[in-house]
């Protein structure tokens, strides 16, 4: 069969539509296997990132015995990069509290039977820093 506007060889509209919806049902299975790390990284952040502001509570607390935290300001100085941040958009609490342990505003509330009590967990977009 001879083409309208010639014999050139290319490719029809319907190849390119179904090439075109290849490739995005690709794309679309790349982004949701790479999503579940990413929100896995962001949790191991925010657990490291909680460890290094207690690390500078206990240096604080052993060079001032008796002193206590009143300012972020005193912290600074145990803190190389300054004051680190959820890097999921939550807020720290208890952070100049000598006494209780710092803790994320963003914590799951469902539990993950596959991983053992206190092992960091992403539930529905936030994660669990239970201390291991």
């Amino acid at each position: 069969m001879k083409r309208r506007f010639g014999n050139k060889a290319g490719w029809t509209l319907f190849e390119i539509l179904v090439a075109l919806a290849l490739a995005a049902t690709i794309a679309g299975a790349v982004a949701l296997g790479i999503q579940e790390p990413m929100k896995e990284a962001k949790g191991k952040q925010c657990a490291t990132n909680l460890a290094m502001i207690e690390g500078a509570k206990d240096e604080f607390s052993r060079d001032n015995p008796g002193v206590a935290l009143t300012s972020i300001d005193q912290l600074k100085p145990y803190l190389r990069y300054g004051i680190p941040t959820c890097p999921a958009g939550g807020t720290y609490d208890h952070i100049l509290d000598l006494n209780q342990r710092c803790t994320c505003s963003l914590n799951g509330t469902d539990q993950d039977p596959d991983k053992p009590p206190g092992v960091d967990k992403m539930v529905n977009g936030y994660h669990d820093l239970g201390q291991p």
